[in-house]
């Protein structure tokens, strides 16, 4: 299993200062700003992002060379080959973060029209120390910036440009590293399976990109009631992408078997799509680990949608490359997918969301004839119905219903497993019978009032909350962690909650919903006759027009009656 170096946050924030402060000795950041000239004082978003970069980079650098000097045992400590080889290890690792940083902003932007130094980058900095290789390379790029680089060449216009050079830079500086490393072949083997964990990057040394930390959710399989047709299917489909292999772009399971690269859950609200869905992501990332490999997830949601014209587009491709190009184990998720891309139909006067829906399905059709196994698709909706029908094609390959709680014990182990806080602490005290009853009443409400994972989410965070509103003693505050957690556990004040109160608070959340669903019954009514209304009086209208109306077209009647809109 691969082992994590973690540096501490105070030596980086410690680190990132002692950076900053040279890069201003050398008025780095007034010469960014000068740059642009239409605004001085302002920097453009290619310029923050890449001063942000280089800042995280030269950070990473300083702490991954302090880090790695101390990792290694005391019969290699103090030798020349090891300070070489540990400032060649963390200026790949620092170089190779700094690239994935920019490759994230340059997505969008075209580079190729960007100056470019002729001038070779010598690098003459692998046997220096770690202040001496800080101080060469801000001062590389306090010239650069200056436009004096090579003293000839004012290879630095704009923001595009200094990102462009820094790219380039770090890209040449990453490749030598790679070279020299061959020298020292021991040392390597030593570090091998060394991952650290960065600004939300994980990099292994002499690898040749950063990769995205999966922001692994703390639901497990074990917290999700039901659904068990669900996670059967998700585990397996989770095992066939465990098997890609990203250098050779292949999956053995794809030679012997087929298997579905999308998947449609569909089921009411509250059914528990989102929460299985954060369990499969935490098996999968914890089963990953167990490999030494990464999984990365993409989620698609409203955000890439933007106003202008052609950016959405760009930005669904942008997302989902990282699924398509096979560079990596990846799964893909776009929930409500029906609310994000809407149909057809409805996108008559939209023409840039039409587009990105024309964009989804064009890539879900190059998916489903170019498979690599490296990355599943999965799409949630709660009105299935309402989604395009040649979206809806594209996603039955496979597709299942969402049901959650099925049974009583389901809905009694789901109310155990959100009240587990107070079951551990003993102030949730139910005796086996009334466990019982309370699953029988909420499976008796699931078909008429819609009792579903949420409404047991929400009764039992209204109970847990009631039982924590009392006086918390003063010295809680002052108390180490256990004895606090010790006195509030123990305090007089805290409510028991029993069989009764639950029951009671079931029959409150239905009630309440029958208020609502009362209401909204109202309102359709008030809507229908309202309907009526309108109909009644057009007909009087259009029964009170001359008769040579009926052989007008539509525009010449609309046209004609104009004047009924003025007040």
């Amino acid at each position: 299993m691969a082992e994590i170096l973690n540096i501490n946050e105070e030596i980086l924030r410690q680190k990132k200062s002692e950076v900053k402060q040279g890069l201003r000795k050398l008025s780095f950041y007034d010469k960014v700003r000068k740059l642009d000239a239409e605004d001085p004082d302002m920097l453009s978003k290619e310029e923050l992002e890449t001063v942000k970069a280089l800042e995280d980079g030269l950070t990473a650098y300083s702490a991954l060379h302090d880090k790695l000097s101390d990792h290694f045992d005391a019969d290699v400590k103090g030798s020349q080959d090891l300070k070489d080889f540990v400032n060649i290890a963390s200026l790949q690792v620092a170089s190779s973060l700094i690239i994935s940083k920019l490759e994230e902003t340059a997505k969008n932007l075209d580079l190729t029209k960007a100056r470019h130094s002729d001038k070779t980058f010598q690098f003459e900095i692998f046997q220096k120390s770690r202040a001496e290789t800080l101080d060469y390379l801000t001062q590389l790029y306090s010239k650069a910036v200056d436009a004096k680089f090579d003293n000839s060449q004012n290879i630095i216009r704009d923001g595009t440009d200094l990102l462009s050079i820094s790219k380039e830079i770090f890209e040449t500086l990453n490749e030598k590293c790679q070279k020299r490393k061959e020298d020292y072949p021991g040392l390597v083997t030593k570090i091998r399976g060394l991952n650290f964990e960065l600004f939300g990057k994980t990099v292994e040394p002499f690898t040749t990109i950063a990769k995205t930390v999966m922001d692994v959710p703390e639901t497990t399989f074990e917290d999700i009631v039901g659904n068990t047709q669900l996670i059967s299917m998700l585990k397996t489909l989770g095992d066939n992408i465990l098997a890609y292999d990203p250098k050779t772009k292949k999956n053995p399971i794809l030679d012997v078997f087929d298997f579905s690269t999308t998947i449609l859950l569909y089921g009411d609200p509250g059914t528990g799509k989102t929460a299985t869905l954060q369990a499969f992501l935490n098996y999968l990332q914890t089963k990953a680990g167990t490999y030494k490999k990464t999984v990365k997830h993409v989620n698609i949601g409203n955000d890439i949608k933007s106003k202008y014209f052609g950016d959405s587009v760009q930005n669904l491709k942008s997302k989902l490359e990282e699924a398509t190009r096979g560079d990596s184990i990846c799964v893909v998720t776009i929930e409500d997918i029906d609310a994000i891309f809407s149909a057809r139909e409805e996108l008559k006067d939209r023409p840039e969301e039409k587009a990105i829906l024309q964009e989804l399905m064009n890539i879900l059709e190059g998916i489903a004839s170019k498979k690599l196994g490296n990355f599943i698709l999965i799409a949630t909706s709660n009105r299935p119905a309402n989604l395009d029908d040649a979206l809806g094609e594209r996603l039955k390959e496979n597709q299942l219903e969402v049901t959650g709680p099925e049974t009583a014990q389901d809905y009694t182990g789901l109310f155990q497993i959100k009240m587990k806080k107070g079951i551990k602490n003993s102030y949730v005290e139910v005796d086996g019978e009334s466990w019982k009853k309370i699953g029988e009443t909420c499976l008796s409400y699931k078909k008429d009032y819609q009792f579903s994972g949420r409404a047991i989410k929400n009764i039992t965070k209204k109970l847990m909350t009631n039982a924590s509103m009392f006086q918390k003693p003063e010295e809680i505050y002052t108390l180490s962690h256990e004895e606090a957690v010790e006195k509030l556990r123990k305090n007089k004040n805290l409510a028991k909650i029993d069989g009764n109160k639950i029951l009671t608070e079931i029959e409150v959340y239905k009630n309440e919903g029958v208020k609502q669903e009362g209401r909204r019954e109202m309102e359709k009514k008030k809507e229908m006759i309202e309907g009526i209304v309108q109909q009644i009086e057009y007909e009087k209208l259009i029964t009170s027009l001359p008769g040579d109306y009926k052989t007008k077209t539509s525009e010449e009647v609309r046209i004609s009656l104009t004047h009924l809109l003025k007040p």
